[in-house]
Formats: structure tokens, C-alpha cells, sequence
């Protein structure tokens, strides 16, 4: 794959090297996921072909021998390896629900914010840095549930009056941990996360690590000054002078969202905002949290939408860095590496429309962890497909399809097939399998989730047929 440059990466490859602790387990493996892979959006049943087959996928992730962590460990290195290769590589960390409904409690499942019962997964997706952003795999899971019994606003209180940290923030620090012992000697990388992460305890554990990162701002810190006086974040940032602008495509969020989302993210048109940036270097304080006292030296980059159209909420981000931002093009390169993070928004897409993760029906939390790990590396190669044909249309098919899938699509669509398929040729084939139709626009994870099913399906039968292949 190296020598290659190409990301036609095939399953075989992300699972080279499982050891479950015995070969049969191993090779009941690669016969789910070549099933699995062949149909991402059909239920277990139908995957599976037979009763013979589902027994044998039942018996197979409630085995105890059987962990998600074994499963996953393949596609992880082989995403590490990816990132030795880019060099210097962005690490977008965050959280998704796996929320399954019933009103059977099943084992291991729990509380969710809403209704239902299910688990966290906290994960870490690396992205190239190079400017083309392309998703090179996970390279860290961290998964948590949460007790079946509700914080009471005492138990709120005594936490925060003793200065307990929240137990569910460590899987931030855990994942950040993971990442940087495992990048030691390999690559570097640049850590992005959300609001969600702009904690003390983390930041200063980041600064300890000596880690490079981005965090969206979400409080107004108080700042050191040498005076003693209210000092704020907010305060620092404007006497900051606009050192850049730029101009974003803004994309259109639709209110058909939960409440607490649109809290959140309120709807909006799509429009292109026209964004002033600044910077400045501060030094904050910690909370008590934080668990440490020392002052963090931080750099704090400002975007903020200019000349917003009337009605509509103005963009703004506050972005912590230990990156350096002295210049014009040191700056932008802080804003557009964190415009990257939302590449793992859509991972969580992909596993959930895409191959259908909460629709999957197992009775423990072992179990759902498993499907987990098989689904993962399925998720990724969709994801792959749909952004370089979308960011990088004309790279050539071969980018993100196998051999034998271009030979299928050149059979299937020969009238429609071009000489040269570029990589959007390949995902609007791959998508018409599904259902979808050019002139509607991009695919959607469900249309191309059905589409790539088809294909796979093809190719394990084209495959039967020739041997060689």
C-alpha cells in the first residue's frame, strides 16, 4: 500500500494480523465481515444467508474469548501506518450514541440522555493534513455507559463542592493518551475536538503531553494578569486586531433535529460567510478540576462572521491551540485544520445510516461492542469513497474502488462507464446500484449504503466465478 499511494484499501487488509486466540474464531471473522461488507445496510438475518450462518455469527460475538478490542486492533495499526506514511496527520476526537430501544434491559446497556438504552462510543479519527483531508482511519475507541440510576441535583452539588472531576471526561484523556504513546516515532499529530473538551484537566493534560491540538472554546476563562484584576478570555480577544479574512461555504442545517441538538446547532440556510480572524497568546488559569495549579501559556484564535444575513446567527469560534499563530498563514492554518473535525460527524453517519449500527440486534453489551468493531472498518472505506469523489473528483477511481469493483462497474454500466472513471464516476455508480439518481445531486449514506451492498454482492460472486481475482 505504501508503494502504491493508492486507498483502495480492501477488509482483508484493515483485519490482517487478528489474533483471537484461535484460528477458527479468526476465520469466522473474515467470513462475517465478508458477508457483512457485502450488504452494510441488511439486518443480521439477511447478511448472514442462512440459519446455519446466523447461528454461527450469534455464537461468534458472545464468545468470551471474542473482544472488540482483539477485532478492532488490525484496522487500528493499519490506520497507524497510514499516518507514519502522511507524516504529520490531524486526530479529530468525539462522542456517539449507539442507542437501542426495548423494553427488555439488556446486559451491560446503559442510561442514555434520551429514551432507550445503549452505550458511548468515544473515538479518534485520523485525517491527512496535507489539505485533502482524507479520512485515514480510527486509530482510538474508548468506549463507557452510564448507570441505569440519575444524577440527583444533590449528588451534582456534593461532586462539584469537593471538586470531583466527572468521571465520563476521562475517556478524553484516556483517548489523547492513547494516541500520543502510539504516534511516538511514527507521526505527529494535531488533535481536534469540539466545545465538549474545553475542560482544565484536559487542557492541562494536553500541555503536559506536549501535545499539538486544537479545542473549540466554550467558557470564558479567566486569564492571568499581573495586577490581579478580571481579566477574561473574552476581554483579550477584543483588543485583538483582525489579522486574516476568509471566505466559507456554510452548509444548511435543517431544524428535523432533537431539541437539545438545535439548542446547540440552530437551522440555517447555506450561505457563504464572509469570516474576520484574529489572534492573541494568553495564559489561563486553571479550575479546581484541572487537578494541577500550574498557568497554561495557550494561543487563542478568533473567527467571527462579518456582515451576517439578517435573521441568522453569526458564525463564531473560539479555538485553543499550542500551535504557532504569529502569522497570516499560521492562523489560517489553525481554522481550516480545525474545519477538518467535521469528517468524523460524518464517520458516525456512515456507521449509523450507512451500515445501520443501532438496527443491529444483540442482547448484551459484549456483543453490541463486537458488531461494533466489525462495523467500523465498513464504515470507514464508505466514508473514504464519498469524500474523495466529492473533494477530489478527478482523482482517479482506482483511489477508492479494488480492480475487480471497477471490472464490475465497467460490466454493469458499460454504456454509462467512461474510458478513464475519475473517483466521482465511481461513487455516482456506486450510488445508482442503491437507487440513486445523478440528477437528484450527492448520494446520501442510505442510497449509498444500498449501492455499495450491490456492489460487494457482485464482487463476491464475480470473485467465486474467477479465482485469480
Amino acid at each position: 500500500m505504501r508503494k502504491s499511494q493508492e486507498l483502495s484499501v480492501c477488509l482483508s487488509t484493515e483485519l490482517s494480523g487478528v489474533d483471537l486466540c484461535d484460528s477458527r474464531n479468526n476465520q469466522r471473522l473474515w467470513q462475517i465481515v465478508e458477508q457483512i461488507a457485502a450488504r452494510p445496510s441488511a439486518t443480521f438475518p439477511e447478511a448472514m444467508g442462512d440459519e446455519a450462518g446466523l447461528e454461527g455469527f450469534y455464537r461468534f460475538i458472545n464468545n468470551e474469548r471474542v473482544t472488540h478490542e482483539r477485532i478492532l486492533e488490525p484496522h487500528l495499526e493499519q490506520s497507524r501506518a497510514r499516518c507514519e506514511e502522511a507524516g504529520r496527520v490531524l486526530v479529530a476526537h468525539d462522542t456517539t450514541e449507539a442507542r437501542y430501544g426495548g423494553e427488555v434491559r439488556r446486559e451491560g446497556l446503559g442510561r442514555m440522555q434520551a429514551a432507550g438504552q445503549g452505550y458511548f462510543a468515544h473515538t479518534a479519527l485520523a485525517i491527512s493534513a496535507d489539505g485533502r483531508r482524507r479520512p485515514l482511519g480510527v486509530v482510538g475507541l474508548a468506549v463507557h455507559t452510564r448507570s441505569l440510576e440519575k444524577q440527583t441535583p444533590e449528588t451534582k452539588e456534593k461532586r462539584k463542592r469537593h471538586a470531583q472531576p466527572d468521571t465520563e471526561f476521562q475517556r478524553w484523556i484516556a483517548l489523547v493518551r492513547l494516541v500520543e504513546a502510539q504516534s511516538q516515532g511514527r507521526f505527529q499529530a494535531v488533535h481536534l475536538m469540539d466545545r465538549e473538551a474545553d475542560a482544565s484537566a484536559l487542557l492541562s493534560e494536553l500541555v503536559q503531553l506536549k501535545a499539538s491540538f486544537i479545542v473549540r472554546c466554550y467558557r470564558n476563562r479567566p486569564l492571568y494578569s499581573e495586577d490581579s484584576s478580571t481579566y477574561t478570555v473574552d476581554d483579550a480577544l477584543s483588543q485583538a486586531l483582525p489579522v486574516v479574512s476568509r471566505e466559507v461555504a456554510i452548509s444548511r442545517r435543517t431544524a428535523k433535529r432533537p431539541p437539545r441538538s438545535l439548542k446547540k446547532h440552530p437551522a440555517r440556510d447555506a450561505r457563504l460567510a464572509r469570516l474576520s480572524i484574529s489572534a492573541c497568546s494568553v495564559i489561563v488559569k486553571p479550575s479546581a478540576f484541572a487537578g494541577t495549579k500550574e498557568l497554561l501559556r495557550l494561543n487563542c484564535v478568533h473567527v467571527v462572521e462579518v456582515d451576517c444575513p439578517e435573521g441568522e446567527e453569526p458564525v463564531e469560534w473560539r479555538l485553543w491551540t499550542t500551535l504557532p499563530v504569529e502569522t497570516p498563514e499560521q492562523i489560517l492554518d489553525v481554522v481550516d485544520s480545525y474545519r477538518a473535525r467535521w469528517l468524523i460527524e460524518e464517520l458516525f453517519k456512515s456507521l449509523k445510516s450507512g451500515c445501520g449500527l443501532e438496527k443491529r440486534q444483540s442482547e448484551s453489551l459484549p456483543a453490541l461492542l463486537n458488531v461494533l468493531a466489525i462495523l467500523i472498518p465498513v464504515a470507514w472505506r464508505m466514508l473514504l469513497l464519498r469524500h474523495v469523489a466529492r473533494f477530489e473528483p478527478d482523482a482517479p477511481a482506482s483511489a477508492v474502488l479494488t480492480p475487480t469493483q471497477l471490472a464490475i462497474l465497467a460490466s454493469v454500466r458499460a454504456h454509462r462507464w467512461p474510458p478513464s472513471p475519475s473517483a466521482r464516476d465511481a461513487l455516482l455508480a456506486v450510488a445508482a446500484l442503491g437507487g440513486h439518481i445523478r440528477n437528484n445531486g450527492d448520494p446520501g449514506w442510505m442510497v449509498l449504503g444500498r449501492g455499495m451492498e450491490t456492489l460487494l454482492t457482485l464482487e463476491l460472486g464475480w470473485t467465486a466465478r474467477d479465482p485469480q481475482i
